[in-house]
């Protein structure tokens, strides 16, 4: 029944896509620029969306998370402060991860595919996510995509791993697992002209660098994947 479901919503996608496209209301995602641009488009900290996802000449529905970074500030009442950049950067849970948690257990299915995506502390996040032993138990992570986020090192984490980095983006190398064995994870090095303006480059690289076009939404180079978030 669930299969039956899931196949109907991504047959109604397709439908809405090609015989409405006047009145759809709809966010292809096609690369790395248009998955950083969605994620900061967002009204929420957190942004949980059923999409339709295109691989490989097939379709199917999933489920997205898109995940906003931090906002630098030490105010307790904001989930992705800085307490939260720092207890991920060790691994260690957070009020970020748990209300991610919270919200994902209370509105995706038992059994569905996700797709997770994370500019900076929003990557980090999303590892921790992919990580979780009762979310592992529920769901199926297919891919994790962040973009100027630190490695972590966590135990069993579900899911493809595709991190993007900007050589003048220093904050990619903050975390324990890199300070302290040197151990930079899977992830892919790119040169947008921000070298010697780090801030630029997390900030400005991943929305707009024309090197992040040859990725697609996985954050695979040269891929054909892609998903329309509804």
């Amino acid at each position: 029944m669930k299969k039956l479901i899931c196949t109907l919503l991504a047959t109604i996608s397709i439908l809405t896509i090609f015989t409405l496209p006047a009145f759809a209301k709809y966010t292809a995602v096609t690369n790395v620029n248009e998955a950083c641009q969605y994620i900061h488009s967002a009204h929420s900290l957190i942004t949980i969306k059923p999409a339709t996802l295109y691989q490989n000449g097939k379709y199917h529905t999933v489920y997205t998370i898109a995940l906003k970074g931090s906002n630098m500030s030490w105010n307790k009442e904001d989930l992705n402060n800085m307490q939260s950049c720092i207890k991920a950067g060790l691994s260690l849970d957070n009020v970020y991860f748990d209300e991610l948690k919270k919200q994902a257990l209370e509105s995706i299915p038992d059994g569905s595919d996700i797709i997770l995506m994370g500019h900076s502390l929003g990557g980090m996040v999303a590892q921790q996510f992919a990580a979780d032993k009762e979310i592992k138990e529920k769901y199926n992570v297919v891919n994790i995509l962040t973009m100027g986020s630190p490695y972590i090192v966590l135990k069993d984490r579900m899911g493809d791993i595709h991190r993007m980095v900007d050589n003048g983006d220093v904050i990619p190398y903050l975390s324990t697992a890199v300070i302290g064995n040197g151990y930079l994870g899977n992830y892919t090095l790119e040169s947008n002209g921000y070298f010697g303006r780090p801030n630029s480059a997390h900030n400005e690289s991943y929305v707009s660098g024309e090197k992040w076009l040859q990725y697609d939404c996985f954050g695979i180079k040269d891929g054909n994947t892609k998903f329309i978030i509804w």
